[in-house]
C-alpha cells in the first residue's frame, strides 16, 4: 500500500470532482490527543495525510475539484490511537454519525462547492 486514497491514479478525464473520504488522514497536526495519538501521527497519520495532501494537490493542479472528507479532532479523540480496536467501534462510529454532516459541510465549502 503505497498511498492512502489513491488519487493521484485518477486520469485527467475521469472527472471533473472527486469525494475523497480519507479516515486515516487528517488535517495538519490534527491527532487523536495523549501520547498514544503523537506516535499515532509521528508514525502513521502523518505520512498519510502528507502523501493525501500531495495526490489531492497534483490532481486539483489538473483542474478537478477535489473534496476531501476527512476525520474531525472529535472523531480522532472516538478512534484513539489503535484505531482498529473493536471495543471503540460503536463509539467511534456514533461519533462519526454526529460530526458527517459538518465534516461534509466544511469540506464542500472549503472546495467551493455548494454545501
Amino acid at each position: 500500500m503505497g498511498s492512502t486514497a489513491s488519487v493521484d491514479l485518477l486520469a485527467p478525464e475521469d472527472a471533473d470532482l472527486v469525494y475523497v473520504l480519507a479516515p486515516m488522514a487528517s488535517e495538519p497536526g490534527l491527532r487523536v490527543p495523549g501520547a498514544g495519538g503523537r506516535v499515532e501521527y509521528r508514525l502513521l497519520r502523518g505520512p498519510m495525510s502528507r502523501g493525501l495532501a500531495s495526490e489531492v494537490a497534483a490532481v486539483r493542479a489538473r483542474g478537478t475539484t477535489v473534496v476531501p472528507i476527512l476525520p474531525t479532532a472529535t472523531d480522532l479523540a472516538g478512534l484513539g490511537a489503535y484505531f482498529m480496536s473493536r471495543s471503540r467501534r460503536v463509539a467511534a462510529f456514533e461519533s462519526s454519525m454526529t460530526t458527517a454532516p459538518g465534516t461534509v459541510r466544511a469540506a464542500l465549502s472549503a472546495a467551493g462547492q455548494v454545501a
